[in-house]
């Protein structure tokens, strides 16, 4: 068990060095063209502050162009999106009501279709952009790139969701909700101070995601993205059969698309930046949680083998440990493990916590109970 112990810990080293490797295109070509598209399912209650911000994003109008869906809604999502088309001249609205594709994929497909721009940019509507998105992005697309999965971390910060919306006076009606929305939110934070480990494991395990993404993006093994920070060539992707080819499954709709590019060959990068946030919506977290796991079974016969190799390690773990107190080999293989995690924090430029190094040891058997319950239990859709 020591040498599996000591090939694990190599494993890590490897999956260090793909996270180094991910990089920005070193050939840039002019000033890329993109579709922002944004589905949104009743999302009155967030969606003002995405609005908001997406009128400040920092490009020329000409270069993009901003698609909002709404997923046969029924409260003010519809009517919030067509106020914010009537002010801003670059803004689309879509109303899906027919639905014959599962999920947000009628939604998604409708976009990709009504798409102008090269380039389409998802984002969900429980998010806010900084003003630099697009310059940000344009650092990884050269003429060979096909996808960028974005980070696009959960922030805690009510002041750095301040300094990311500016308000717009032509933009009165999605305006006029965002002080409450902010208030509420700063509210919610308040609360959590009192859970400062539930905050803390939940940015945790927001870049554990984020650093199994870039490592294997880094090692050309792209296991999974985010749909909150995700771009791609238009028409690769309606080449390669776009949504309405993804019927498979309700959710997993980016982890399907960043598939079905790199079934074409395409090549994929990963964008490090901060330049997407999410909303820490806690009703949402646990099925959230479910379905990122449940993506387990979308993936390649190679990623499934190897989470399963490493479920099977860390689960046999405990016992070994318990029957030879073998802690040389355990000091290892934790040691390796917070040199990957600091080599994670450094490319997102995030800082290290005190707690970081229990957490270390916890997330392997998070990650494992959330794959059990994601792949064989039950959760929910948005309704």
């Amino acid at each position: 068990m020591s040498y599996i112990i000591y090939a694990y810990s190599f494993f890590l080293i490897i999956a260090a060095v793909g996270i180094l490797l991910a990089g920005e295109s070193k050939k840039k070509p002019a000033m890329q063209k993109y579709s922002i598209i944004v589905i949104a399912r009743n999302e009155e209650k967030v969606l003002p502050l995405l609005l908001t911000s997406l009128a400040n994003i920092k490009y020329p109008q000409d270069l993009f162009e901003i698609i909002l869906v709404d997923d046969d809604s029924n409260d003010k999502t519809y009517w919030l999106m067509q106020k914010m088309s009537q002010c801003i001249d670059n803004v689309r609205v879509i109303k899906i009501t027919n639905k014959t594709l599962p999920g947000k994929k009628e939604g998604l497909q409708t976009a990709l279709e009504k798409a102008t721009k090269d380039i389409i940019l998802l984002t969900d509507a429980d998010c806010i952009v900084d003003p630099d998105l697009l310059i940000n992005q344009n650092k990884f697309w050269d003429y060979n790139t096909s996808l960028v999965v974005g980070y696009a971390p959960e922030t805690f910060d009510i002041l750095k969701l301040k300094s990311l919306i500016t308000m717009n006076t032509t933009c009165k009606e999605p305006n006029m909700f965002v002080n409450d929305i902010l208030g509420d939110l700063n509210q919610y934070f308040a609360n959590l101070r009192l859970l400062y480990p539930i905050k803390v494991f939940r940015r945790f395990i927001s870049l554990a995601a984020a650093g199994i993404y870039v490592a294997t993006i880094g090692l050309r093994i792209p296991f999974s993205c985010s749909g909150r920070h995700l771009a791609v060539k238009r028409k690769e992707l309606i080449a390669a059969g776009g949504y309405k080819s993804l019927t498979s499954y309700t959710s997993g709709d980016d982890k399907q698309a960043l598939r079905l590019i790199r079934s074409q060959g395409g090549i994929i990068r990963y964008n490090h930046y901060k330049s997407i946030y999410t909303l820490p919506i806690d009703k949402r977290f646990n099925d959230q949680q479910k379905r990122r796991f449940d993506k387990i079974k979308m993936s390649s016969y190679l990623h499934v083998f190897g989470t399963f190799v490493i479920i099977a390690f860390y689960l046999m773990m405990p016992a070994y440990f318990a029957l030879t107190c073998d802690w040389s080999s355990l000091l290892t293989v934790y040691m390796v493990s917070l040199f990957i995690w600091v080599i994670n924090l450094s490319k997102h430029k995030e800082r290290f916590n005190l707690l970081d190094p229990v957490f270390v040891i916890i997330y392997p058997y998070y990650f494992i109970f959330y794959t059990a319950i994601g792949s064989f239990g039950r959760w929910k859709w948005k309704t």
